[in-house]
């Protein structure tokens, strides 16, 4: 089927908020190609990110491009994936850059996190328009490298698998991840939210027009935590 396509998605958000990303996968088989995106922020962090809207298709889940490798390894289904990148991002004095020409500084920029499904039971079948899939809250952990500065990880976040004639992303959706759960829409009512960074994405997949993609990294005060409490970082996702 001409516009039948395959999307890996993962996610990952510190405790203390200080860092955050997101990198997607989408295969397009009839075309032969595949889009490749990836994203950090983080408190007073530059925004990375990275744009490849037509690679060569992979074998098996290796991404190879001109300053970029990546591989997602399922190596235990619905329970454990890891994910490399050794890649040279774009940082961004302003995320609304990220709508643009990408035009920033050259920085080398790497992941190396695994993903453990935090429950055994935690797989949520998600339906989008005519794509179907799951996605599963996980503990992740490993490191991220910017330019020299290593850091070690030990936080949550998640991660999904979508197919189906048509990208689900294409629909509108929302979707919040916090530790504890993935929840559609936006966080509950009452609550406070602290913004700490934006990562706006264009997103090109095949013929259709591009797609904007807001991700936005917060810190939740909920109605029912005592004053002094530092909140819960969120990691917000909606597409427009």
């Amino acid at each position: 089927m001409a516009g039948w396509c395959e999307a890996f998605t993962l996610d990952f958000v510190a405790p203390d908020a200080g860092v955050a990303g997101s990198a997607a996968l989408v295969l397009h088989p009839a075309r032969r190609v595949c889009t490749f995106w990836t994203c950090l922020v983080g408190r007073d962090r530059q925004f990375l990110a990275i744009v490849e809207p037509d690679i060569a298709l992979p074998r098996d889940l290796e991404v190879r491009a001109p300053g970029l490798w990546a591989e997602i390894q399922c190596l235990v289904p619905y329970d454990h994936v890891m994910f490399g990148l050794e890649a040279f991002a774009v940082g961004l004095e302003a995320p609304a850059d990220a709508l643009g020409k990408l035009w920033g500084d050259r920085v080398p920029f790497g992941l190396d996190l695994e993903w453990d499904t935090a429950s055994p039971g935690d797989v949520r079948p998600v339906v989008r328009g005519s794509a179907q899939g799951y996605e599963m809250h996980c503990l992740v952990h490993g490191e991220v490298l910017v330019a020299d500065e290593r850091i070690d990880l030990d936080g949550f976040g998640s991660r999904g698998h979508w197919w189906g004639p048509a990208h689900p992303w294409t629909e509108p959706w929302a979707r919040t991840v916090v530790a504890g759960g993935i929840a559609d829409g936006s966080p509950p009512a009452g609550s406070r939210i602290e913004v700490v960074a934006e990562a706006p994405l264009l997103v090109e997949l095949g013929d259709a027009a591009p797609l904007r993609m807001d991700r936005t990294l917060a810190v939740v005060h909920d109605a029912d935590l005592p004053r002094d409490h530092p909140g819960r970082p969120m990691w917000i996702e909606r597409n427009r």
